[in-house]
């Protein structure tokens, strides 16, 4: 994009002040509306919304695989309600026997 910008701003002197400087598009553009008109759909599309396109499919596709992953421990009583509380008897008859064995 800042490659485009090099190529049509110019930086131009005012005619009766000559030391403000300005970049403007008058060299490029050469006041056509529709070149004008093209040129800020064409900007506001790269710089808005393609990125507001990839957050928003990146964020729906999380939300997907977080409902596939909860509908799937809904369905399945075995991981689903009684997940945690399967791991934490797991965990604590590892941590017994882990016990017992050092004795």
């Amino acid at each position: 994009m800042s490659v485009l910008q090099a190529v049509i701003f110019k930086v131009v002197t005012h005619p009766h002040h000559q030391t403000f400087h300005q970049c403007v598009t008058e060299t490029f553009l050469r006041s056509d509306v529709e070149q004008e008109l093209v040129y800020n759909v064409f900007s506001v599309t790269i710089l808005y919304f393609i990125p507001l396109s990839v957050i928003v499919f990146t964020y729906a596709r999380i939300l997907c695989k977080i409902y596939q992953k909860s509908k799937a421990l809904k369905e399945s009583p075995i991981e689903g309600y009684f997940c945690h509380f399967s791991i934490k008897v797991v965990l604590e008859m590892e941590s017994a026997l882990k016990l017992d064995e050092m004795r």
